[in-house]
């Protein structure tokens, strides 16, 4: 096999891989024709490298838009499911959690005034008493005696001193002896109240209504003189004595809400208000003393048992946002509202407090946010610049200057930069007058009539066609060289 057979074969090799990979294979002069006389093998690789380069804008676009991420200007963006909420008037919330300690409104431990021996306890301990019933009974039977015997001489003394009384007038008698009269009178009198006191200090007596505590003293027992006896508790109203730091004594005041549990996990939660405060701080522990009133009807507090006591006092002014609305970057929170046609915007926010549901947010006239204005509350992680939800225009915003429109400066004029404030002069460069981008002549927020599909389609048959030349053009010229060589 000579040299000339030699390159005929490898030329067409070379012409044949060509072919396959779509990219041809020629020699060109110095003026781009080709050696060949085939002036269709070199002309046909710039349009195809054409084709190629102008074939990635278009991919890039169609993978754009299937993402939804097109702006204003290109196709229309798919928007997502979306829930409003309200902006509300709110205020930060000054909260304060301790520990306090409760007793009964009125609690008592019951003594004896004198010594002796039981003869009755009549009261089980728990039973609930009304005032005057008697808890504990003494042996009074001495006591009685001494009562009766008095009781026997107070009329006699009475009736003595009532006549010589009008013997004295009739001058029947002296004026000593109806003095002396009238002395043992007085006598057979307070012998009277003494003998019935002696009787009443063989009694324990309820001095209110309340609950009887425990007693372990039994009929038969001998008790002492101011020896405790029983307790007794007023559980109608519950006080909870609690401390808070002085620099929130400011924070507390009488007739505040006051709530307390048994434990911070509890689901009983009782409700009551602040009813005493003490008038000055305690030099040892720099603390405030505090009480609050609970009633108790159903007995359900305990006296003596510690409860966690939380008090809340308005703050600070604010705006009360949706927990779900808020949204975060680098710069910082935001929400995104909607203004009257329904098109979203982004508006920092400065975040004072954050709460079970809602969020606090600073009062700043300058963002453009108020009460009443319309937020987007589920969904807004999808929210994207330049989405406008027709469904919310025209809806109101609860207030007359709602977001969206100009706010006016106290000389009535309109800030620059404020949503719907006039924007003079002409259109910016490169916006058409009839709203159409530069690029593709579209409808800002319109789309293609032939939509994406009919785009890539009509991309994807001239890759075709370019590289069907390209390959007719590859073996055009691979077939001249052979016919040069032989």
């Amino acid at each position: 096999m000579g040299p000339k057979t030699l390159l005929t074969a490898g030329l067409l090799i070379g012409a044949i891989a060509g072919v396959s990979v779509g990219a041809g294979f020629s020699l060109l002069n110095s003026d781009g024709s080709n050696v060949y006389g085939n002036p269709q093998a070199g002309a046909s690789q710039k349009p195809a490298a054409q084709g190629r380069t102008a074939q990635n804008p278009r991919a890039q676009n169609n993978r754009a838009q299937s993402r939804g991420n097109n702006r204003a200007g290109g196709f229309r963006m798919r928007l997502p499911a979306v829930s409003v909420g309200t902006v509300s008037d709110g205020g930060v919330s000054n909260i304060i959690e301790t520990i306090g300690e409760a007793r009964a409104l009125r609690s008592v431990t019951l003594v004896t005034e004198t010594a002796g021996v039981v003869a009755a306890s009549p009261l089980a301990p728990g039973s609930v008493v009304k005032k005057g019933d008697v808890l504990l009974q003494l042996d009074d039977r001495e006591q009685q005696i001494e009562l009766l015997r008095a009781r026997s001489q107070y009329p006699i003394a009475k009736s003595n001193a009532d006549r010589y009384a009008e013997l004295e007038k009739d001058e029947a008698a002296s004026a000593l002896e109806a003095e002396q009269a009238y002395n043992a009178f007085k006598i057979a009198e307070a012998d009277l109240r003494a003998a019935e006191l002696a009787v009443s200090r063989r009694k324990v007596i309820a001095p209110f209504d309340g609950v009887v505590g425990l007693s372990d003293i039994e009929a038969g027992d001998f008790v002492s003189a101011a020896a405790p006896v029983v307790t007794l508790d007023d559980t109608s109203s519950m006080i909870i004595a609690f401390f808070i730091p002085q620099e929130a004594a400011g924070n507390v005041a009488l007739g505040q809400a006051v709530e307390a549990r048994l434990s911070p996990s509890a689901r009983a939660v009782f409700s009551g208000v602040v009813s005493a405060r003490d008038s000055r701080v305690d030099l040892a522990s720099r603390t405030l003393g505090v009480e609050a009133r609970f009633e108790n009807k159903n007995g359900a507090l305990l006296p003596g048992a510690t409860y966690t006591v939380t008090t809340k006092s308005q703050g600070a002014r604010g705006l009360a946002l949706s927990g779900l609305a808020m949204q975060w970057d680098r710069s910082g929170p935001y929400v995104w509202a909607l203004d009257a046609a329904g098109a979203v915007a982004r508006v920092p926010v400065t975040v004072l407090q954050r709460n079970d549901e809602d969020v606090i947010v600073a009062p700043e006239i300058a963002n453009g946010l108020g009460v009443g204005d319309r937020i987007i509350v589920e969904g807004s992680d999808r929210i994207r610049p330049g989405m406008v939800f027709a469904q919310y225009a025209n809806e109101g915003n609860g207030r007359t200057n709602g977001f969206g429109a100009p706010r006016s400066r106290p000389d009535g004029s309109s800030r620059s930069g404020d949503a719907g404030a006039p924007k003079p002069g002409p259109p910016k460069s490169g916006v058409r007058p009839d709203a159409s981008t530069p690029s593709t002549g579209l409808p800002v927020g319109g789309s293609n009539q032939n939509g994406p599909n009919e785009r890539g389609a009509a991309g994807s048959r001239q890759s075709t066609i370019s590289q069907r030349t390209l390959g007719q053009s590859g073996a055009s010229g691979a077939g001249s060289m052979a016919g040069a060589l032989n």
